[in-house]
């Protein structure tokens, strides 16, 4: 039998409850119970007169999960926090939007909270949707693929290269001898979680990225496996010596009885018992990571996440 999918969870850096006693409080109990990584989300604002549909649910509802008018605390200074709280669990972003920021900023950021948190960092990446929060910082909502694809160039020959000053011309950018230390380099790479479901973003992991990072909605187990060793096969014709790996965002309700299938739905929701089912489905079909999402009180989080985890002993 497969060994269970590392899970992680999202800290409680967003809405009435985010704080750093909340912080502190669930990123320790959930060592204490095992999770194995601590997952923030970047948005840097969020509009209250959004129009544009959020991806990743049946319902086409325009709503982002997080109301406007509440906090969301920024993301790398959320993980630097947590680095200093944890010693034991991963530290991740899912996803950073690139366009939002020019390389050698997410160079920087990256490193940071890589040194702060001893080698423990999960940098993911993505191209973003919330086409008004694109508007209110400047950024080209249209292009927001190429854009990300030209960072992760910049950052790609920045991971490479060898200690001395960074230059880079092409893809409209032009660095020339600066120095970024640390950068995503020093003192280890971290690994690069590319997000997105569409065809485009699977070849951005494919070209880029460590491990593919979708989130469940119309990804079965099934499906996403199939993909995963096409994506396998695809890095190998870019020229590239890694084997791909995978992982899966979800949000989770614990439920009396399933109420659908999550890749239908966008959620999964169901009894414990289900969920570790279904997470073990994900794992034998190649897919070693599951990121779960859900809300309440540090105590609450540590309940439910306890729930599932339960179902793995013994």
């Amino acid at each position: 039998m497969s060994p269970r999918p590392t899970i992680g969870v999202l800290l409680p850096n967003t809405g009435r409850g985010a704080s750093p006693a909340a912080i502190r409080e669930f990123a320790a109990l959930a060592e204490d119970a095992g999770v194995d990584s601590l997952w923030v989300g970047d948005h840097i604002a969020l509009s209250g007169a959004q129009e544009t549909e959020y991806p990743y649910a049946d319902s086409h509802d325009a709503s982002y999960e997080v109301p406007a008018q509440l906090p969301f605390l920024e993301a790398f200074t959320s993980l630097g926090f947590a680095a200093a709280v944890t010693s034991r669990c991963r530290l991740g972003l899912g996803v950073g939007i690139l366009p939002y920021r020019h390389p050698l900023m997410w160079a920087k950021l990256a490193g940071t909270v890589q040194v702060l948190s001893e080698g423990r960092f999960d940098f993911g990446v993505g191209t973003g949707w919330m086409r008004e929060e694109f508007d209110a910082l400047g950024a080209d909502h249209a292009r927001r693929g190429p854009v990300s694809n030209a960072t992760l160039g910049v950052l790609a020959a920045l991971r490479n290269s060898s200690d001395g000053l960074f230059s880079f011309h092409g893809d409209g950018f032009d660095i020339r001898e600066m120095g970024v230390y640390p950068s995503i380099r020093d003192p280890a790479p971290p690994p690069i979680w590319v997000g997105g479901n569409v065809r485009a973003a699977a070849t951005r992991a494919a070209r880029y990225g460590d491990v593919w990072f979708p989130h469940i909605y119309g990804m079965s187990p099934e499906v996403l496996g199939c993909r995963l060793r096409e994506l396998q096969e695809e890095a190998v014709s870019f020229g590239r010596d890694v084997t791909l790996r995978a992982g899966v965002f979800s949000p989770l309700r614990l439920a009396s009885d399933v109420t659908g299938d999550p890749w239908s739905t966008g959620t999964i929701s169901g009894p414990p018992s289900y969920v570790a089912d279904l997470l073990m489905r994900y794992r034998a079909a190649g897919i070693e990571h599951i990121t779960l999402t859900f809300g309440g009180s540090p105590t609450r989080r540590i309940a439910v996440i306890e729930e599932v985890l339960d179902q793995f002993s013994g």
